[in-house]
């Protein structure tokens, strides 16, 4: 007879593939069909699995990602990323037609746009590459959306596996001294039809930002997906 060998590494594996493609699948068609998700079969172990299913399904979208939110929880710990569909990505002006209920969040950005490529995969790139690399600075809006019927109930993965959270984003004109404007000392005003709401200095979780943007050009060169 012949001999069957169970190799449950390899069974535990393709499993893993699977279940993550499921997710991608369910998330895709969040994205196309407005449907949200109550569960999903397969919780990202680490930020690989998250990361693995976020492309998924920005790949399955046929989406050319050239833009990108990042940030970290705090200074001391692993930064994150997500992609935000360029067709949901406007500028300053614009009227944007979102489905009732789909705005968890606004939020005051600044957008960094690099222009020229970061694509040497044998090397490790450094602050002073990164700022050669760097074109302007502009000032954004990011309207925060989900694919999750309830984000609040998701773990921070399963979140990060939706791109983080990404929805929409506005963008304005370019300062191409992007060197004189420095992030943690911006005053803030956001309004509504004249009226203001919010009125405040810059903060972020994750301290001098510019360390994230060295973190982000190593890392996409990592996941074989580089800035270019």
């Amino acid at each position: 007879g012949t001999t069957k060998i169970f190799d449950a590494r390899v069974y535990k594996q393709l499993k893993g593939v699977f279940m993550k493609d499921e997710v991608v699948r369910l998330l895709v068609d969040a994205y196309e069909s407005g449907t949200l998700v109550d569960s999903i079969p397969f919780t990202p172990k680490d930020d690989e699995d998250a990361w693995d299913i976020a492309e998924g399904v920005m790949s399955r979208l046929g989406e050319d990602v050239i833009y990108h939110k990042i940030g970290a929880p705090s200074k001391d710990s692993d930064p994150c990323c997500g992609a935000i569909l360029s067709k949901n990505v406007y500028k300053s002006g614009s009227i944007i037609k979102v489905p009732k209920g789909k705005i968890l969040g606004i939020e005051g950005e600044l957008a960094y746009e690099f222009g020229k490529d970061l694509k040497d995969i044998k090397r490790e790139y450094t602050t002073q590459d990164v700022e050669d690399a760097i074109k302007s600075i502009h000032i954004a809006l990011e309207i925060i959306d989900t694919r999750y019927k309830d984000r609040a109930s998701m773990p921070f993965l399963a979140q990060q596996a939706d791109n983080l959270n990404s929805g929409y984003l506005v963008i304005g004109d370019e300062i191409k001294d992007w060197k004189s404007v420095t992030p943690m000392e911006q005053e803030a005003t956001m309004s509504i039809n004249g009226e203001v709401f919010y009125r405040g200095k810059s903060t972020s979780t994750a301290g001098d930002v510019f360390w994230l943007l060295v973190w982000f050009a190593n890392h996409r060169v990592k996941r074989g997906n580089p800035i270019k």
